[in-house]
């Protein structure tokens, strides 16, 4: 059985698929009102949770745009997946981690290994001051959602995730 290795590294290097956070928006209130507009209702789209100068240029380029086009709420373990052929990374994944809480980002976790299963690697752009709490919520999504359990005497593991990396300013900080 092979197990889903997780890694933090300060340098994207050369994934099969990119997975960038996208943080939830505060929905707009209508005018005159204080009231919160319900989601669906002239909720706005997600944010990147990442600044858009750590993407590779021509993700940047056209995120925002897409992330209009798919209506990507930024709601916990959401995810849109936008093909780049003949783009390094091939596939970047847009994962929703709700308002950034601890269970958002263990519902990002899982949403990126479903949705990275058939992948050889995938790695995850974290924010600047991303907390320990953060990246130890989405290591274990990750981790409950790559688990597969199989009474077959040898499971296919042709086309499973093998490595996740998460992408931080400085890996050292993590090191516990």
């Amino acid at each position: 059985m092979t197990t889903l290795g997780v890694r933090l590294a300060e340098h994207l290097g050369r994934p099969a698929m990119l997975a960038v956070p996208v943080r939830a928006a505060e929905p707009v209130p209508e005018c005159g009102s204080s009231d919160p507009v319900p989601a669906g209702e002239g909720a706005r789209p997600g944010v990147l949770d990442v600044e858009p100068a750590r993407l590779p240029s021509a993700l940047a380029e056209v995120t925002e745009a897409f992330l209009s086009d798919v209506e990507h709420s930024g709601a916990a373990g959401t995810s849109h997946v936008l093909p780049r052929p003949g783009g390094k990374p091939a596939r970047a994944l847009f994962v929703g981690v709700g308002d950034g809480s601890p269970a958002g980002w263990r519902a990002a976790g899982a949403a990126v290994a479903r949705a990275a299963m058939n992948q050889p690697s995938v790695a995850v752009l974290l924010p600047t001051g991303t907390t320990s709490e953060t990246v130890a919520a989405l290591t274990e999504g990750a981790l409950l959602a790559a688990y597969r359990f199989s009474l077959k005497t040898k499971p296919d593991e042709s086309r499973r995730l093998r490595t996740v990396t998460l992408v931080v300013p400085d890996p050292d900080r993590y090191a516990e």
